[in-house]
């Protein structure tokens, strides 16, 4: 697949790009959907857009994952103890 570069020179035409491979609904339901609980929250500053790296407790089976979420409208305080929805089989 190409790259996705903007030129800014020109109008944007998403329709220049190339293609995506369709997806049924097959990959869609091999998806592990999971909640967990957000434990920390961390600053994120490597990431282009404002971004925290979540640690989330998917319960006894999966454990305990690092995530990354741009949800910096929220305090790093307010996500504590939030319930989230993560696919934990993506890679």
């Amino acid at each position: 697949m190409s790259e996705h570069v903007i030129d800014s020179s020109e109008p944007y035409h998403p329709e220049k790009l190339d293609k995506k491979e369709y997806v049924g609904a097959a990959a869609y339901f091999e998806m592990d959907l999971r909640t967990g609980v957000i434990l920390e929250v961390e600053d994120f500053p490597e990431m282009r857009k404002p971004s925290y790296k979540i640690h989330v407790d998917f319960g006894p089976v999966i454990g305990k994952l690092w995530s990354s979420a741009q949800i910096t409208n929220y305090s790093r305080a307010q996500l504590i103890g939030r319930t989230v929805v993560g696919a934990v089989n993506l890679g």
